[in-house]
């Protein structure tokens, strides 16, 4: 079991994602998001793939997304959502950091019925 306390898992007001545990559900007055991980355990350098799923799909696009390091700078890394049957999918590989633990801010922007929303998600990687 990985130790936490070293990581302010929730002061942001944006969801954590625990992949070890479940999905990552972002819920707005437009509808829901649910993000999944191929991989339970998020790891430095190791490729994964992230998937996006829309309680709207049919009116969902995904305009741009990338991911930052929530409390340390690690750079701007872009994702490329690829459209699936009734999902979006992206490879991600994240740099290492110095501490054990790094979360990481994934942000997407969407078209939801003609108007731009911004989605925010916290995920924690391990060491």
């Amino acid at each position: 079991m990985h130790e936490t306390e070293s990581v302010d898992l929730g002061a942001s007001g944006v969801p954590l994602c625990d992949f070890r545990m479940e999905p990552c559900r972002y819920n707005a007055e437009w509808g829901s998001a649910i993000l999944s991980s191929s991989v339970q355990t998020i790891t430095p350098e190791d490729v994964f793939n992230l998937n996006l799923q829309f309680s709207d799909a049919k009116n969902t696009e995904i305009k741009s997304a990338f991911l930052q390091g929530r409390d340390m700078y690690m750079g701007k890394i872009p994702l490329f959502f690829n459209s699936k049957q009734s999902y979006f999918t992206t490879e991600v590989l994240i740099g290492a950091c110095t501490e054990s633990q790094m979360v990481w801010r994934m942000t997407v922007i969407v078209n939801v019925n003609q108007e731009v929303k911004t989605l925010h998600f916290d995920f924690v990687s391990y060491q």
